[in-house]
């Protein structure tokens, strides 16, 4: 059996887990969550979590300290996200929503962001 109460932990210095058999569909729900403490914002774009196909991706991060959830679907993308950087070394659980039309971003279990919709014009 697996061990219990097992986490992964990283430093933060392009530690990642891929999951190659997550198969990313553009209208199926799909939740990503994590335990995180975030000390400072750099300015750039921080992947917490990420996953991608032909037809859809998804991005938990942070931009300038700003927790936000990406999710692209055919050429819509959505985005939720946070208006408050947050960046006080304590530890938070993370959770981007993905319904299949729309995305939400949980703090705690806050709800502190819901999605817009931004077409994609392919070049």
């Amino acid at each position: 059996p697996p061990p219990v109460n097992f986490a992964l932990e990283f430093n933060g210095r392009g530690d990642h887990v891929s999951v190659p058999s997550l198969r990313l569909e553009t209208d199926q729900p799909l939740t990503v969550e994590t335990r995180v403490k975030f000390e400072r914002g750099t300015g750039d774009i921080e992947t917490i979590a990420s996953g991608y196909s032909k037809k859809a991706a998804v991005l938990l991060g942070r931009r300038k300290g700003t927790p936000g959830l990406l999710a692209r679907q055919d050429l819509q993308s959505h985005f939720a996200g946070f208006d408050t950087p947050v960046t006080d070394d304590e530890w938070h659980h993370i959770a981007g929503v993905w319904d299949g039309k729309s995305a939400r971003l949980y703090i705690d279990g806050k709800l502190v962001g819901k999605s817009f919709t931004r077409n994609i014009t392919p070049e």
